[in-house]
């Protein structure tokens, strides 16, 4: 898939956007689709892996409650039954979110609820949501439908090559390190043309961040499975910060918990502490709470005194720098064994 000639709709509505992703999906499965009914149901069929038969139409809402995208599809026997998407192309699922948005639901006909992502996360909360990736998105659109070719209209010949390129691009950097260098810097001068036309495509659409999180989500199935409580998250970060990964756990009795772990952003591992849940503004004692915390943390991860602890920000985050490395260090399987060395030193300590 090439990366060289990206079509108008990309240059407008790419990027990170998620609004304009979802708009795009609602578009394409409601009721002025130029796609045969018939196409549509497929679609939603193979997306939710559960089959649609009977549908007479169908038509889209977004923000529906706040859930991202809601089609309805009206049946043959004048009854209806609705598919929820919930769309997390840049943002994590919130607490409590999932179960709100079954709340939103209780009363309709709900033939599937998808948590939609670039890798497929699986859903932490909620009701009988199931995951689906980007992947599988374009997948369901490229499939050819029993009455036409989607090919023959222009604007979803578009959305599909702009899906192509998203998820051929989201493969590269989760699985070769020499792509993956481009979301974390400019990379080489002298490039192969396959890695000048991806770093081009990056950079033009703006998609650094986002695929950073997307290394950064594989990373964490690559480090595995975690003992209890502790638990893995991933962001797209500040504005103008790198895409983060977190590996932690909150310890400590009411009233004076703090959270524990490794973080990874912009290749630098840090090992962090701070009060939980986030302060508006940090105390005099949450912040001897957390140093005290990190000195326990120096004890198990054998530090000496030359990792210093940084300064003390408004809410409390501190930490150790365990390790930098240039933006060439982006084997996901060299982290993962680093990781993973400093993680067992943790999970170790009696917390």
């Amino acid at each position: 898939m090439s990366f060289d000639t990206l079509s108008a709709l990309e240059h407008m509505a790419m990027a990170d956007r998620e609004n304009v992703q979802t708009g795009l999906l609602a578009w394409i499965l409601g009721a002025h689709s130029p796609l045969h009914v018939e196409r549509k149901a497929a679609i939603l069929g193979q997306l939710t892996g559960l089959p649609l038969s009977d549908v007479r139409s169908t038509s889209s809402k977004t923000e529906d409650g706040n859930i991202d995208l809601v089609v309805t599809c009206h049946l043959a026997d004048d009854t209806a039954t609705c598919i929820a998407i919930e769309n997390k192309l840049k943002a994590a699922e919130s607490a409590h979110q999932l179960q709100k948005y079954d709340e939103h639901l209780k009363g309709r006909r709900v033939h599937a609820k998808v948590f939609l992502s670039l890798l497929g996360e699986l859903p932490r909360g909620g009701i009988g949501w199931i995951g689906a990736s980007y992947s599988k998105l374009h997948d369901a659109l490229a499939a050819t439908g029993p009455k036409e070719d989607v090919t023959e209209d222009p604007y979803v010949r578009d959305a599909r090559a702009m899906l192509q390129r998203l998820v051929t691009a989201v493969s590269l950097v989760t699985s070769e390190p020499r792509f993956a260098r481009y979301v974390f810097s400019r990379g080489p001068r002298a490039r192969p043309a396959d890695e000048s036309a991806f770093a081009y495509y990056v950079k033009t659409l703006r998609l650094e961040r986002l695929l950073q999180r997307a290394w950064c989500i594989q990373l964490a199935r690559m480090v595995g499975p975690l003992g209890p409580g502790w638990t893995t998250s991933t962001s797209t970060g500040a504005r103008s910060a790198s895409a983060l990964l977190d590996i932690a756990r909150v310890v400590g009795a009411e009233g004076q918990k703090v959270r524990v772990g490794l973080q990874l952003q912009g290749l630098v591992l840090k090992a962090f502490c701070h009060p939980h849940p986030y302060p508006r503004k940090v105390t005099n004692e949450q912040r001897k709470l957390v140093a005290d915390q990190l000195e326990v943390m120096r004890t198990a991860l054998s530090l000496g005194a030359k990792h210093k602890i940084s300064h003390s920000r408004d809410r409390g985050f501190r930490s150790f720098a365990l390790s930098k490395h240039s933006a060439d260090f982006t084997n996901a399987e060299v982290w993962t064994v680093e990781i993973r060395k400093h993680f067992v030193q943790l999970e170790k300590t009696d917390w």
